[in-house]
């Protein structure tokens, strides 16, 4: 099973995708401030082009599966039309699916950080969506990192670890293949931690300029 995992696109669409079988994107597709939840119309537009651009590449996988972030306010605000509004796209909101035998399961919620969507803070109100993670899970998509795990803004000036320790005890205790989230652009990048692969697969640096590649592995 190919995988192409994307993550923090930021209204960047890109053209040049490589094929496979599955296409994931952990979130931030839109670009969108905290303080726009109101203005429909504007967000409309967002998942418009969004649309678009999922409909001129949808060839090139057999499915695609979108798991929003803190930016992507259309879903906090009106989640049963956005999912339906993306039609032909497997949107995940705390729950799994499953493909060719791979369990997957996503989810969207974020440790809190000032008043984005899908804010949680952290232990009781975020262990309420990690918990219900089912424990034969393969493919945990979120769009936030566990603590400690590809989850600085800066990490060749060693920056402070930005992650969510809820998040990493849950994925410590799971038999994941693989974990893909983005949210801290500056970790871009793969690392395999007891038979665990995470993925960081954001394409925008933290200047929000789309600097890195789409991130590709087989299951």
């Amino acid at each position: 099973m190919k995988i192409v995992a994307i993550s923090d696109t930021h209204q960047t669409y890109l053209t040049d995708l490589p094929k496979g079988d599955i296409l994931i994107h952990s979130g931030d597709f839109s670009l969108l401030p905290k303080n726009v939840s109101s203005n429909r119309e504007l967000m409309i537009s967002e998942l418009s082009d969004l649309k678009s651009w999922f409909d001129s590449i949808r060839d090139n996988y057999k499915h695609v599966i979108l798991v929003p972030g803190n930016h992507d306010w259309i879903f906090e605000v009106d989640y049963e039309f956005a999912s339906n509004f993306l039609e032909g796209v497997i949107v995940l909101n705390d729950r799994s699916i499953e493909i060719d035998g791979l369990k997957i399961w996503g989810s969207p919620i974020n440790l809190e950080y000032r008043n984005w969507a899908f804010n949680r803070a952290a232990g009781e109100e975020i262990l309420k969506h990690w918990n219900s993670i089912p424990k034969d899970t393969d493919i945990l998509i979120t769009h936030g990192p566990p603590l400690g795990i590809l989850d600085q803004a800066f990490p060749e000036d060693n920056s402070p670890e930005l992650g969510d320790i809820d998040l990493l005890n849950t994925v410590m205790n799971l038999e994941l293949k693989a974990h893909i989230f983005g949210h801290i652009h500056g970790s871009h990048g793969v690392l395999e931690r007891d038979g665990t692969l995470f993925v960081n697969a954001s394409i925008m640096d933290e200047s929000y300029k789309p600097t890195f590649k789409p991130i590709v592995f087989e299951l």
